[in-house]
């Protein structure tokens, strides 16, 4: 007989289960991986780039430089690319359980960072637009005779310092928190694995085959001093 119940009364052995679980095991290590090695490819030039670049000197009041436009397509597939999965995983614990879980802290956080970067490379790009436009007039009132008193060239100044433009992007940060955490998550899977496979071992020491001795009821001791003819 088969004691796994596998075979004609359609149930599943141990073995059967234990194979199933080391094959999911093996897809979940599988993906993590691969967005792990995604998130590498992205993270590390971005970093290198990030303090390569950190004595060098910064133009506040310029436009979005070499460093801010490769900060930004670096950033954005780590973000929306390896964050997907995170940001899936939130969604359909909130939906089905209302849990705002690990996963909903991981798209808060680095969501924060990616938006509050890209709110600065905008401010950056239009702060550089309306300054140039703003020279350009006070070179055609020059020309025109018109002239500005240095009361008023410091009150502009003034205004100009207001405008946040000692901000900096930062899409390293989002960047960053995502790969670690995908790292840590690809240990887990690992470390998971361990465990599974130690089961499966286990599970496959049970015997695919077993036999059955039926005992006729005469030989069955029904009694102490009675019974069959055992």
């Amino acid at each position: 007989k088969n004691k796994g119940g596998s075979g004609d009364e359609g149930g599943i052995s141990l073995a059967d289960n234990a194979a199933r679980m080391e094959k999911a095991r093996r897809a979940e290590l599988d993906s993590w991986r691969r967005h792990l090695l995604a998130a590498c490819a992205f993270t590390v030039p971005l970093v290198a780039i990030h303090y390569g670049t950190m004595k060098c000197p910064y133009d506040m009041d310029g436009p979005p430089n070499w460093v801010d436009w490769a900060g930004l397509y670096l950033s954005t597939p780590v973000q929306f690319g390896v964050g997907r999965r995170f940001y899936s995983a939130a969604w359909k614990s909130f939906r089905m359980d209302r849990v705002l879980g690990m996963d909903f802290l991981v798209c808060m956080g680095t969501t924060a960072a990616y938006v509050y970067s890209v709110i600065v490379f905008c401010m950056k790009m239009f702060a550089y637009g309306h300054e140039g436009a703003a020279d350009a007039d006070a070179t055609a009132a020059a020309d025109a005779g018109v002239n500005i008193t240095a009361d008023m060239a410091d009150m502009h100044a003034d205004m100009d310092d207001g405008h946040g433009h000692h901000l900096k992007p930062t899409f390293e940060t989002g960047a960053m928190l995502l790969t670690f955490v995908t790292l840590g998550k690809f240990l887990e899977a690992y470390a998971k694995g361990k465990t599974a496979g130690a089961l499966q071992t286990l599970m496959q020491l049970q015997p695919t085959m077993a036999t059955r001795v039926e005992v006729p009821p005469e030989y069955i001791l029904r009694k102490e001093g009675q019974g069959g003819k055992g």
